[in-house]
């Protein structure tokens, strides 16, 4: 059974993921420009409305001020912040998971737990992030999972608060597969349409994850970063993310702005 103690909630914190094991990270300071936290230094931004991403509001907390829920600490040590809705959709059965951790700390343990409770699967991960190992017990269609991370290593930091999140049924599935299956390029257009599709239907996990890896094939390109944005900016746990791809996408336009 999964034990989750109420503590302080953690600034959210831009981390990359290790190479070899994980995925390009949803977010990355070391690209982004200095000034990317200033929201004065950039024009007011019109919010895009791409409601429907988080399936449920997060519980109420306690009264008690003393008492909150979010990433762990105990001794001085943070712990991990997830970047995902409380409860969201995935098309993918091996979804890719994303969260931030201050400091130079990279080694965690990653859990994925059933609807009653019960750890599923748990793996030492290096990096930020992680994709559910097809290796794995398989996750059912239809079914409702939590996952967590918790600083591996010994360290005394409690696990973040697990976050929910629903594999799509075999029927969900069907329009999403018949969508995917009309795109058969591989160039940046196919692949930002491909997203496109994940973003339309609210599947946050493979819109983030089809998004990042966009960017990481095509750095240079201003779209995946703005669309990843409008995505990240939909729920507080990513506001910050949202910042930092909305700065990347306006230096890349800048770049190709015509010299005067």
């Amino acid at each position: 059974m999964k034990k989750i103690l109420l503590v302080s909630v953690l600034p959210f914190v831009i981390a990359l993921a290790s190479p070899g094991q994980t995925q390009q990270p949803a977010g990355s300071p070391s690209d982004k420009p200095a000034n990317a936290d200033s929201r004065a230094s950039h024009p007011k931004r019109v919010r895009a409305n791409l409601s429907g991403f988080e399936l449920a509001p997060k519980q109420q907390l306690s009264t008690d001020s003393s008492i909150q829920i979010g990433g762990g600490t105990r001794g001085g040590v943070h712990g991990p912040s997830l970047y995902a809705p409380h409860r969201a959709k995935s098309y993918s059965a091996n979804p890719t998971f994303y969260w931030g951790q201050p400091g130079a700390m990279d080694e965690f343990t990653w859990r994925v737990y059933d609807s009653s409770d019960e750890v599923v699967f748990e793996e030492t991960v290096h990096g930020k992030s992680y994709t559910y190992p097809p290796s794995a017990p398989a996750l059912k269609p239809g079914e409702t999972y939590s996952w967590t991370v918790q600083l591996a290593g010994g360290l005394m930091a409690e696990p973040a608060e697990p976050v929910e999140f629903v594999v799509q049924s075999l029927e969900e599935r069907k329009p999403v597969q018949s969508a995917l299956a009309e795109i058969s390029g591989r160039g940046l257009q196919d692949q930002l349409r491909r997203a496109q599709i994940f973003e339309d239907r609210r599947l946050w996990y493979d819109a983030v994850s089809a998004y990042s890896e966009v960017i990481a094939k095509f750095p240079d390109q201003p779209e995946a970063y703005e669309r990843r944005g409008e995505i990240y900016d939909q729920i507080p746990e990513t506001h910050d993310l949202a910042e930092a791809d909305f700065a990347n996408a306006e230096k890349r336009r800048g770049r190709d702005a015509p010299k005067k």
